[in-house]
């Protein structure tokens, strides 16, 4: 009777032995805020220069059809803003219902005088992990902004939206450090003015995928096994 080759047994094992999943550490849309901010380790605002000294918005608004969408901004006026959608639907508003955001999809419009939409994340403890972040065109008018994400005033990525739809993604796995500071910040974009610059976004960290603990002693034996495969067959 031929056995079954070790190299199948020892693939089986490793599925068995699933790796511990990745962690969520902080999500923007699940963290966010409509009564304080800052809002433990997230806080909203603006920048007026990319890099430069973050002051948060004091004052909110709500859109949407049931004002479902709450808005931070500076007291006085509109922008720069800093939004989130919390429901499980889509939800539309502004002249002609211009402005489409995604369910859980957060808003950001910079100031009419070139000020810098920012959201602001303090690490609240060393870790490794992912970044993910999305930004989205979510004016139909056309949306034309740039993007940004910087880590301790120092720029990780940036990307131009230009047009309704358009997307700017970026993911990266880091060392994170507590006390270290991650900046989403939209700008006024190509065109140079903040109209029709509203700008869908998300963000997440997590954990990397840990294995456990089980799963090395799994290997051992899938390993050996293997050996000994190998010098029977090698013998036969």
């Amino acid at each position: 009777m031929r056995l079954v080759p070790p190299t199948l047994v020892l693939a089986a094992l490793l599925a068995a032995s699933a790796s511990a999943g990745a962690a969520v550490v902080a999500d923007f849309a699940a963290d966010f805020s409509s009564a304080t901010n800052p809002a433990g380790a997230w806080s909203y605002g603006r920048m007026s220069t990319l890099g430069g000294p973050f002051v948060a918005s004091t004052a909110t608004i709500t859109y949407g059809p049931i004002d479902e969408i709450t808005a931070w901004m500076p007291a006085g006026t509109f922008w720069p803003t800093v939004a989130l959608n919390p429901t499980a639907s889509t939800v539309s508003f502004g002249a002609g219902n211009a402005i489409v955001v995604g369910a859980g999809e957060g808003l950001l419009h910079p100031g009419q005088f070139g000020d810098f939409a920012d959201v602001r994340y303090v690490v609240q403890s060393d870790f490794t992990g992912t970044l993910d972040v999305t930004f989205r065109g979510i004016d139909t008018v056309g949306t034309t902004t740039d993007v940004h994400v910087l880590r301790n005033g120092v720029g990780l990525y940036s990307s131009m939206i230009d047009g309704y739809g358009s997307t700017g993604s970026y993911s990266v796995t880091l060392a994170f450090a507590a006390g270290d500071v991650i900046d989403f910040a939209v700008g006024v974009g190509s065109n140079g003015n903040y109209i029709d610059d509203s700008t869908g976004f998300t963000a997440r960290l997590s954990t990397a995928p840990v294995p456990e603990p089980g799963t090395y002693g799994l290997l051992a034996v899938g390993l050996f096994a293997l050996g000994a495969w190998r010098r029977r067959e090698a013998r036969a």
